[in-house]
């Protein structure tokens, strides 16, 4: 709702009150242009969001799974009988201080 004074040689007379039930009745050419190329680049910078982290989640995935391909890959060559598969997967075991296993590993 808009309101505004009516006044009759510098003196209040009155007021006028607008409903309006949207925006674009007090808005002009040049605001309206603007609200929709406001619209426009939030809806491209969101696609755009959408695209890139639907990338980076993509390529994290990959990396995330591929050594759990590797050992299913060799799960399964070692399930058909191929007890010669190895993934080759190197990696660091290191055990914190505060903690003791159980099972000693064996020396190879």
């Amino acid at each position: 709702m808009a309101i505004a004074d009516i006044k009759v040689d510098g003196k209040e007379v009155g007021k006028v009150r607008l409903w309006v039930y949207g925006s674009e009745a007090l808005m002009r050419q040049p605001d309206q242009e603007f609200r929709d190329n406001s619209y426009q680049a939030m809806f491209i910078a969101a696609g755009v969001a959408i695209v890139l982290a639907s990338c980076i989640g993509f390529l994290f995935a990959r990396n995330l799974l591929a050594p759990i391909n590797r050992i299913m890959g060799a799960a399964r060559a070692i399930g058909e009988g191929d007890l010669s598969a190895r993934t080759n997967l190197t990696g660091e075991t290191r055990w914190p201080a505060w903690v003791k296993p159980s099972t000693p590993w064996p020396n190879r």
